[in-house]
């Protein structure tokens, strides 16, 4: 593995999606747009274009199966308290059509968003932006 560079966000109004255990910053505001809000039960399902201060552990992916569909995961790590966040899709079965390889499903009780002064829980409905693209 490379040099592991943690990157802050550097705005006088911080808005931005970040672990829930040390505050480290995820992801801006116009890159967290929730692609697969019925998996919100679990998690909270991203592009991985623009997440910052993760580390994917694709040595150990595992076999994960949501009903009929078997798909290939790796956990999803912040860089800077170790926390897993949740994993990151390495392959989908070809029968599902909401994710793609290389998508990231955050557990939404392991993160939350800074908006201004205020912080959301990862939970609520208001922590992400929905746009299904």
């Amino acid at each position: 593995m490379g040099k592991i560079i943690f990157k802050e966000f550097n705005q006088r109004s911080p808005e931005y999606l970040m672990c829930k255990e040390c505050e480290a910053p995820l992801a801006l505001p116009q890159d967290f747009h929730c692609v697969c809000p019925e998996v919100g039960a679990e998690g909270l399902v991203f592009n991985d274009r623009m997440i910052l201060n993760v580390a994917v552990d694709d040595e150990n992916d595992r076999l994960w199966s949501v009903g009929p569909l078997n798909h290939i995961v790796a956990d999803v790590s912040c860089i800077r308290c170790r926390e897993v966040l949740g994993y990151k899709y390495i392959q989908v079965d070809d029968r599902q059509q909401t994710v793609q390889n290389g998508m990231l499903n955050f557990k939404k009780e392991m993160v939350q968003r800074r908006h201004g002064e205020e912080v959301i829980d990862g939970e609520a409905p208001e922590a992400v932006q929905v746009n299904i693209q």
